[in-house]
């Protein structure tokens, strides 16, 4: 039977019924549902009572009803509402309250993985300059701003509903700065200071570019460009009114990821055209070094390493662009989830896979002529050597690899829906895709 039906898409207060931590009440807008573990509270005044339910009173006043980890709706429902005898002091706390929701929201849909993202902040806040530090640097005083003014907002609430409830001998409107929830990825509090992890930023920034990569994203409109499989990159330039692209996608919807720069369509070459692109070429010396830096790592690196990682994290294993991976990672491809065809694997076994395989070859050819050659150093001669014994490691790889599990999907054409979700889809291709530990069982 269908409870309350008639409070299903309304705008709500919701709070978990099990908490190990602090209680926490959000702000949902329409078209939400609620449920027994996402309790929810409807009322005419949602931003005064979220914010009282959110103040320092919260424990002093929850605690005689619950004593807990569970936070029923009928303990919740016993807290005690006083409401301000001036109507100014009313629209202050609304006002106030309606601010703290304003940037938590824009926080929130900074990051990607928002269903209202729109652009990554660093293009959002680039200067005129087109140096990436400067961008960064802008970054950091508009985010340290709004940090500053949700504390300064939190602790005026208190001292506002302390002051309503008489409670100023109890209580202090006090609010460490590590209990600000906005930027605990992108920051942290060190010595009573809000310092920025320039590392996760740029990772950020490097993400965002790979969605722009494959089309998920576009240079020239914010939100998702392409994310539906029936959607060709023609259509959804049409659909936005796109003639000439800043920043091509790419065609195949294949990226790879090798230690060797062999392929025009790199992702490490890719990214530095798209560094190019999205913050000119005047400063892309020093706006590679400043990435690098910041990764602590070359850009090489960091994609073969690192990268897929940080995607797997960032989307809390559900990633949506997914790496072909052999067992020793020696072959690594990014594809697009949601630009997936059936002969996708097929297209990465002739174009990629095997070319690869060529190529090396090729390298190996190359390098028995130097150990062959008279004229050539010792030095030389040793690392001809070294590098023949890499690539025929990674070719006896790689050859096993296609042999055992590669081809079968090469020549076996399989659908996915993206309504069965990743974890389905995903799992169809284990054998060839990057392992995501806990994914597939």
């Amino acid at each position: 039977m269908v409870r309350n039906w008639q409070f299903y898409l309304k705008p709500s207060i919701s709070w978990s019924k099990v908490s190990s931590g602090e209680l926490a009440f959000r702000y949902y807008p329409e078209n939400f549902i609620f449920d027994v573990a996402g309790c929810s509270v409807f009322t005419k005044d949602l931003k005064y009572i979220m914010a009282i339910m959110n103040s320092k009173l919260k424990d002093a006043l929850l605690k005689p009803f619950s004593q807990t980890m569970n936070f029923e709706v009928g303990q919740i429902s016993q807290f005690p509402i006083l409401f301000p005898k001036s109507p100014e002091t009313k629209q202050k706390i609304d006002e106030l309250t309606q601010e703290c929701i304003d940037i938590s929201k824009e926080e929130w849909d900074s990051r990607e993985t928002s269903w209202d993202f729109k652009t990554n902040e660093l293009i959002r806040l680039k200067t005129d300059s087109k140096k990436l530090e400067d961008a960064y640097n802008r970054y950091c005083n508009y985010w340290r701003e709004k940090f500053y003014k949700l504390h300064q907002n939190e602790e005026e609430l208190n001292r506002l509903f302390i002051e309503i409830y008489g409670l100023q001998d109890e209580l202090t409107p006090d609010v460490p700065l590590e209990d600000i929830t906005i930027l605990k990825k992108e920051a942290k509090i060190i010595d009573g200071e809000l310092v920025f992890d320039k590392k996760e930023i740029i990772k950020q920034f490097i993400s965002y570019a790979v969605g722009v990569m494959f089309g998920r994203y576009s240079l020239d409109h914010k939100g998702l460009h392409i994310a539906d499989m029936e959607v060709g990159i023609e259509e959804a330039n049409k659909k936005f009114g796109i003639k000439e692209p800043t920043f091509a996608i790419d065609e195949d919807n294949i990226i790879p990821v090798l230690e060797d720069n062999f392929f025009e369509d790199d992702i490490v070459q890719k990214f530095k055209e798209f560094l190019k692109v999205s913050f000119g070429e005047q400063h892309f010396e020093e706006n590679l070094r400043f990435i690098e830096d910041a990764l602590g790592k070359s850009l090489r690196k960091y994609f073969i390493k690192d990268f897929y990682e940080d995607h797997i994290k960032r989307y809390k294993k559900r990633p949506i662009y997914w790496m072909i991976a052999s067992p020793n990672k020696s072959f690594q491809a990014l594809l697009y989830m949601h630009r997936y065809q059936p002969d996708i694997f097929a297209r990465a076994q002739t174009l990629y896979l095997h070319e690869y395989i060529t190529k090396l070859e090729s390298l190996i050819a190359r390098n028995q002529e130097i150990l062959n050659s008279d004229s050539a150093s010792t030095s030389q001669k040793r690392a001809a050597q070294k590098e023949i014994e890499r690539a025929k490691k990674i070719i006896d790889e790689l050859m096993e690899f296609d042999r055992e599990k590669f081809d079968h999907f090469a020549k076996n054409s399989i659908t996915i829906d993206l309504d069965d979700g990743v974890k389905v889809n995903y799992c169809k291709f284990r054998d060839i895709l990057y392992h995501i530990k806990g994914l597939c069982k």
